[in-house]
């Protein structure tokens, strides 16, 4: 559980610099333009906060473990 933190953590730093470096192929390969690419990153980053939103007060309210192993469970 102890290693599950921090990976948790910097999962999104990493997503975001792979996201960010398949843009061109990205819309070259689904023939789109580079402005409906983007916004595929700001749904990104919205998400992101919306989660960090939510599962924030939880952390608070019943710490970092059950929160966690609760989306562990909603992943199976």
């Amino acid at each position: 559980m102890l290693s599950a933190l921090p990976l948790a953590c910097g999962v999104s730093p990493l997503a975001i610099d792979m996201y960010m470096s398949a843009f061109p192929r990205m819309a070259r390969d689904l023939h789109a333009p580079a402005t409906g690419v983007q916004l595929t990153l700001t749904a990104f980053m919205t998400g992101l906060a919306i989660g960090q939103l939510v599962v924030g007060p939880l952390s608070d309210r019943w710490g970092r473990r059950r929160p966690l192993l609760a989306q562990g469970v909603s992943d199976k």
